[in-house]
């Protein structure tokens, strides 16, 4: 459980920091 929660938390966290690129873009 504990590991899919990581994995989910990891993707949240990518796609957070993407948005950021794109915006400072």
């Amino acid at each position: 459980m504990s590991r899919t929660v990581n994995k989910f938390a990891i993707l949240l966290a990518l796609l957070m920091i993407v948005e950021l690129s794109t915006c400072a873009l």
